[in-house]
């Protein structure tokens, strides 16, 4: 059963008003895609995601976000918790965001 994994970023002013600032975050989660490895090979079935476009209202201040889709629970708790590049993308972009929501389901 695939697990999804829905993350949203509300991003510190200064990184959310710059157009190169805000390009680099976006094209250094995709590239997580491709980076992330485990036992030698890709495990992201799919991800995407980019810049919050909602003329609803409903966005809560977030500027961000990105669908993760993964083979297994175990494939997105390796993720989370032990992938090497996971993990430096996470130094990094901590102190850029203000904000994190995650969401995590099944189908």
């Amino acid at each position: 059963m695939a697990v999804t994994h829905f993350v949203t970023f509300k991003l510190k002013p200064e990184v959310a008003r710059s157009e190169d600032k805000l390009h680099k975050v976006h094209v250094d989660m995709l590239d997580l895609k491709t980076t992330c490895l485990k036992e030698g090979a890709p495990y992201i079935l799919e991800l995407t995601g980019g810049k919050q476009c909602s003329p609803e209202g409903l966005d809560k201040g977030f500027d961000i976000g990105y669908v993760v889709t993964f083979a297994t629970i175990s494939d997105r708790d390796y993720y989370l918790d032990e992938c090497p590049t996971h993990q430096e993308f996470k130094k990094y972009i901590k102190p850029q965001v203000e904000d994190v929501f995650a969401f995590d389901y099944e189908f």
